[in-house]
């Protein structure tokens, strides 16, 4: 729920990938209450920047990056893959990062996204519902595009959809 987790949580599920032959990078992110949305958005795309500008090191195929997440994780994973062919002032909204900041340039596709437990659409939480305040900074009814903002389902387009290709020999 954005307020605790570690990268080793997931240590099964990566250790399991990696015996598969899948290259396997694991990150932790900024936790509510403390540092709040849209904070967490940008540290997932700092670690793809990572792990572009790392990839010879790490024989990355940046056309191959997929993501994966459980509950939190899943949500912010979801809101990199929809916000991909998203425009610019779109994605302004889910960052701290000004328009003309170089980082955008850096940050490499992402061509898969698996979640799990995704929460995916907050715009129809009731006005006064102060559940996740604690991520958003209040309720919808006092920030109602902010909920929209963090909602990875307000960014779902036909674009989002990626061809499966087969398998490459």
């Amino acid at each position: 729920a954005w307020v605790t987790g570690d990268k080793w949580t997931l240590e099964g599920y990566s250790r399991l990938l990696a015996s598969h032959g899948f290259l396997v990078m694991t990150i932790n992110y900024r936790l509510a209450p403390k540092h709040k949305f849209p904070k967490q958005v940008d540290d997932v795309r700092q670690a793809l920047i990572w792990l572009a500008e790392n990839q010879e090191k790490f024989s990355v195929d940046t056309d191959r990056i997929g993501l994966f997440g459980y509950s939190a994780g899943a949500h912010l994973c979801c809101m990199i893959g929809m916000l991909a062919d998203e425009p610019m002032e779109t994605q302004l909204k889910t960052s701290e990062w000004k328009a003309d900041d170089q980082r955008w340039k850096k940050v490499p596709s992402v061509h898969a996204v698996s979640g799990g437990g995704t929460p995916c659409d907050f715009r129809n939480l009731p006005k006064d519902n102060s559940a996740i305040a604690y991520f958003l900074g209040g309720t919808r009814g006092q920030y109602p595009d902010r909920y929209a903002a963090a909602s990875p389902a307000s960014y779902v387009s036909k674009g989002d959809g990626y061809p499966v290709h087969p398998r490459r020999q």
